[in-house]
């Protein structure tokens, strides 16, 4: 979403006040943002944080399913 909004992790970072290196981090999926953050990096790419959660979301529903289905 960063991208498509063209900014780079440094100008993310001076909007959001989140560091570099936190949002590489979990661009990468290496860590998982707190709650603060999170707020911030939603609110500094000016979306709802539904939309940047549905791809997890989706993801965790579709690893349900699979581990539901029958051998």
């Amino acid at each position: 979403m960063r991208t498509e909004r063209g900014l780079t992790l440094d100008e993310l970072a001076a909007r959001s006040g989140v560091s570099r290196r936190v949002l590489s981090y979990a661009e990468g999926g290496l860590i998982n943002p707190g709650i603060l953050s999170f707020v911030a990096i939603v609110r500094a790419l000016g979306i709802d944080s539904a939309e940047l959660l549905q791809p997890m979301m989706d993801e965790m529903e579709k690893q349900a399913v699979q581990e539901q289905a029958p051998g």
